[in-house]
């Protein structure tokens, strides 16, 4: 979700251990904080994209709260699955999520 306009997943993975860290990865961590806290913890691992933040910090907690509702199982059964229409059904449910991400997240998963 952060590698886009003009961030590449390769930049992006060069945040992952401050992302990881402040709890960007977590769903639930995310479901809970206000969104001056993502933002805060985005801006403190040093992703710093200005008017960009704001707009991924609604995204992100925006995932956090679809994650933590869809259920941690369910949702980790569907995007580590193989079934494409399904993860992209997945993905899209998810506010700021469109075309781009989705084939991003295939490319990772090799899909």
């Amino acid at each position: 979700m952060l590698a886009v306009y003009q961030y590449s997943l390769e930049k992006v993975d060069g945040f992952a251990p401050a992302l990881e860290a402040e709890g960007i990865f977590d769903p639930d961590k995310l479901a809970q904080y206000s969104l001056e806290e993502v933002f805060l913890r985005l801006e403190k691992t040093c992703y710093k994209r200005g008017e960009l933040n704001a707009i991924f910090t609604d995204r992100l907690r925006a995932m956090g709260k679809y994650v933590k509702d869809s259920g941690k199982k369910e949702s980790k059964k569907v995007l580590t699955s193989k079934d494409k229409k399904a993860i992209e059904n997945f993905l899209k449910s998810i506010k700021g999520v469109g075309h781009k991400i989705t084939e991003k997240f295939f490319t990772l998963r090799g899909l």
